[in-house]
């Protein structure tokens, strides 16, 4: 499965009442720092003057290069209040 759908398909499961009332357990995920923001973060809205939200046009990135996250911010709608994180042998944590 593509990372892409998997961030977009995490973010909507995350958001549904279940997971936002009675919490989530993520067993393995985030891999990576780059699935942790593309999951967790967001883009800040940017408004005109009249209030209507500015629609940005996503650049395209040079083959190998990363996107910027410097203008995103967490999404406190499904950001984690807190996390444990338990690593060890599967044998001894089972």
């Amino acid at each position: 499965m593509p990372d892409e759908l998997l961030w977009q398909m995490l973010k909507l499961k995350l958001g549904e009442n279940d997971c936002r009332n009675r919490g989530y357990i993520l067993d393995g995920f985030p891999r990576t720092y780059k699935d942790a923001q593309n999951t967790f973060l967001k883009k800040v809205i940017q408004y005109d003057e009249e209030g209507q939200p500015i629609e940005e046009d996503e650049e395209e990135l040079p083959e190998g290069e990363e996107p910027s996250f410097d203008k995103h911010i967490k999404d406190l709608s499904i950001f984690p209040g807190s996390v444990i994180v338990i690593d060890g042998k599967d044998e001894e944590l089972i």
